[in-house]
């Protein structure tokens, strides 16, 4: 499993710098959540739990909301 998120931590820009060490120990304090159509990874106003990195898929409607800032991505 470690392997499969070291590949997806270094396809993404905020870790591509990252040394091999570096990833490998990042790699280790992830889990991976597996969702089904429908499924809410988290609601608008839930308190933040972490970094979530969409590895796979598709989603249905992506909304990021930051300071100032609004950004809706899919449907």
């Amino acid at each position: 499993m470690v392997d499969n998120i070291q590949a997806v931590l270094r396809k993404t820009p905020l870790f591509a710098s990252l040394t091999e060490e570096e990833t490998r120990a990042l790699a280790r304090r992830t889990s991976k959540k597996r969702l089904q159509r429908g499924d809410l990874l988290f609601g608008e106003g839930d308190p933040c739990t972490g970094l979530f990195l969409v590895a796979s898929g598709e989603d249905g409607h992506l909304q990021a909301v930051g300071v100032g800032t609004r950004t809706s991505v899919g449907d």
